[in-house]
């Protein structure tokens, strides 16, 4: 009873927290976030990545598309969603305006876009024939047909399959916007006879040029002012659609100490009399994750440090530990011999890959059957290839010509060298009309050296055990220690930037980045870099991030670096401020203000540009020639070129600021272009570059009258 009078008492308070219950509710609904992913009562959802003129883009949709277009991509996670978004809003706007314009693609059309005789480049891009060069697989295209149509496609690939019909309609859709739009741009005769003045007409001229080398950079003092002038005058290239914000941060990088190294010394020299006595060497170099190569080397490829020490060597014994780059490594030399220099030799191809075991299978036994009838039948080596070789030889009888190894490095671009199981048999095994049966990712090849050529230059085989040099985890573990410490120390950019130049570190600042940005130069994409952007999406200007984010070293698989950020600016759409551009901009500001600092030395009013070098001694004079179409050694200096055709013969520019220095010249002659006795041929060449560039350009103008809302900031 007396509880049931005190809520008689408190009746109001009961009111007020179920009203406050009941608009938390209501807004939690509003805003789409009922805990089941459903739609708000708004129409707001906690699933939508995404709105591009109206159609929602659902996460789980959008992560199935990443699967499937990005299934064999080494692209990082979030470029590959940034390329993803594009793509889906350049999709759907082209759509949106093939709708309009009636524009479809009929069944008839689909099927000769996919299996023939039009195939679209998406379907030459990902069928390549792979026995002839720019061909199209048409049998693994005409299995897929039958699959398809009496429904035995493997479900995975079904998803994929489908997939690629969209991609193949959505792009002859958007192929026929585009034509449509591109042949609708024409030049009336007016403009052919204009631009026949602007491409046909030339100037004789002499300029002066003083480069920005001439003013130290110890002499620029910048002020605000400078970068607030320099954004106004560029305000078409820095104005940002989207807010943006700038991190100062600083990186602890993780070092191997010197007991790190010893360990790793001494792990090899554990290892070296098992190497020097071991027979089976490909099995245990391969067990220890060493390098075991086939192919010999001269003595110019070798690591220069033991190029003397490996070719005088014995064979079987064996060398090190030594450092080689950031490894240690023993080295025994397994053989010497003298190799070709080139060779000539011819090869029967089976095409097979090894994602196709039973075409592989198939592969092997028909060469082993081809070497049979070669070795004991009677059969001709270029009969047999005419017959059976499944690529471009087989007309030549299987000959591939003369041509020399390729680098066992593994750098080398010479042209002609052969994949490395192939060019390893013929230079390195195969003895001059052995017959040899070689493995490499075009299928199985039967090969025959028919003449070798050689200087006499002895080569060596070397096996190597290695050990990367690498920060242990105790190191790692203190260096993490470190940032952390710093991080909690120093909680406002105040404190951190103190704090930095107390510790003697760099602090870095990032460019402008926005909420979906995955990338800082000198840190590179991945995981964490994203995860600090996200974190400052949060944040507010002046604070330090909570979390020290790692950074692995991509080729040898440890910690190399932690970094804490601060977030130094917020900037919102619109031109960027000062404060946020300094960084960006500091170097095409000071280029800027070199450029008015040269011109106010020079005389208010110069006659002629011989004038320069009184003041210069330094600056470039010339006499040139340039067309109306800024064909000439300045045509990368478009402001003077166009001060150049207000002038008269004899008059002198002021001093203008270009891309490469301060120039100053003088018009010496001017010559009219000549009518044109072609109109309709000129009017195709002034026209064909607006249509070209259509493809690049019809997107983005389309784009910036699109309504598109981007919410991928909240799910990655």
């Amino acid at each position: 009873m007396a509880l049931i009078g005190r809520i008689r008492n408190n009746l109001w308070l009961v009111i007020v927290l179920l009203g406050l219950a009941m608009a938390g509710f209501i807004f939690m609904e509003m805003q789409g976030s009922g805990g089941n992913g459903g739609g708000g009562l708004f129409g707001g959802s906690q699933t939508t990545v995404g709105e591009i003129d109206g159609k929602a883009i659902d996460i789980q949709e959008f992560d199935r598309l990443a699967r499937v277009r990005y299934a064999n991509s080494g692209a990082d996670y979030y470029a590959q969603r940034n390329a993803l978004w594009n793509s889906l809003v350049g999709e759907t706007i082209m759509n949106n305006q093939a709708e309009k314009l009636g524009l479809i693609v009929p069944e008839e059309e689909m099927e000769g876009l996919i299996y023939g005789p039009n195939f679209s480049p998406i379907i030459r891009q990902d069928f390549p024939n792979p026995q002839f060069r720019g061909a199209v697989n048409t049998e693994q295209l005409n299995q897929i047909k039958e699959l398809e149509a009496t429904d035995a496609l493997n479900p995975d690939f079904a998803v994929y399959w489908k997939e690629e019909k969209s991609r193949i309609k959505t792009e002859q859709i958007q192929n026929k916007v585009m034509n449509l739009v591109s042949k609708s741009i024409y030049t009336p005769s007016w403009m052919v006879n204009m631009q026949n003045e602007d491409r046909n007409g030339s100037v004789e001229f002499k300029y002066a040029k003083i480069g920005f080398g001439e003013i130290d950079n110890a002499e620029v003092t910048l002020a605000d002012a400078d970068y607030t002038n320099y954004i106004n005058s560029n305000k078409a290239t820095l104005m940002n659609d989207l807010p943006t914000q700038t991190l100062d941060y600083v990186v602890f990088d993780v070092n191997p100490t010197a007991k790190d190294s010893l360990e790793y010394r001494n792990r090899l020299n554990k290892d070296k009399e098992d190497f020097r006595n071991e027979t089976d060497i490909q099995n245990f170099v391969e067990s220890k994750r060493g390098i075991f190569n086939e192919a010999y080397f001269l003595k110019n490829e070798l690591s220069a440090s033991v190029q003397d020490e490996l070719f005088n060597a014995e064979i079987g014994s064996v060398y090190g530990p030594y450092v080689d780059g950031d490894n240690y490594k023993l080295a025994k030399v397994l053989d010497k011999k003298v190799v070709p220099d080139s060779v000539s030799a011819r090869h029967i191809l089976r095409s097979a890959t090894a994602q196709d075991p039973i075409g592989m299978q198939a592969a092997r036994d028909t060469i082993e059957m081809v070497k049979d009838m070669i070795e004991n039948k009677g059969f001709t080596f270029d009969s047999l290839a005419t017959r059976f070789s499944m690529d471009g030889s087989a007309t030549k009888g299987g000959d591939l010509g003369t041509f020399g190894p390729a680098d066992p490095n593994g750098v080398s671009s010479r042209p002609g060298t052969m994949v490395k199981p192939f060019n390893d048999a013929i230079f390195y095994q195969a003895k001059k009309g052995e017959l040899k049966i070689v493995e490499t990712q075009f299928g199985v090849h039967l090969i025959e050296v028919t003449r070798q050529y050689s200087s006499g230059k002895q080569a060596v085989k070397v096996a190597y055990l290695q050990e990367a040099i690498v920060p242990s985890k105790e190191t790692q573990k203190k260096e993490y220690a470190k940032a952390m410490r710093f991080a909690t120390d120093h909680r406002t950019i105040d404190a951190f930037k103190t704090g930095a130049t107390e510790a003697g570190l760099k602090i870095e600042t990032t460019d402008l980045l926005d909420e979906n940005a995955f990338f800082v130069t000198n840190l590179g994409g991945g995981e964490s870099t994203r995860s600090m952007i996200k974190w400052a999406n949060g944040a507010s200007a002046g604070d330090v991030s909570p979390s020290v984010y790692r950074y692995i070293d991509q080729a040898r698989y440890f910690e190399n670096k932690y970094v804490v950020a601060a977030c130094a600016s917020k900037v919102k759409a619109g031109l960027p401020t000062v404060a946020a551009a300094k960084n960006s901009l500091k170097n095409l500001v000071m280029t800027q203000k070199k450029g008015e600092m040269i011109a106010a030395k020079l005389p208010a009013n110069i006659s002629d540009v011989a004038a320069v070098s009184n003041t210069f001694s330094e600056a470039t004079i010339e006499t040139t020639n340039a067309s109306f179409n800024g064909q000439s050694v300045l045509s990368g200096e478009p402001k003077l070129l166009g001060e150049l055709f207000k002038l008269q013969p004899g008059q002198t520019t002021k001093p203008i600021i270009g891309n490469n220095g301060v120039y100053v010249a003088t018009l010496v002659n001017k010559n009219a272009a000549a009518a044109s006795s072609n109109v309709s041929q000129l009017r195709a060449q002034i026209t064909s570059p607006y249509r070209q560039a259509v493809r690049s350009q019809l997107v983005p103008a389309l784009r910036e009258g699109a309504d598109v809302e981007d919410q991928r900031s909240k799910f990655f």
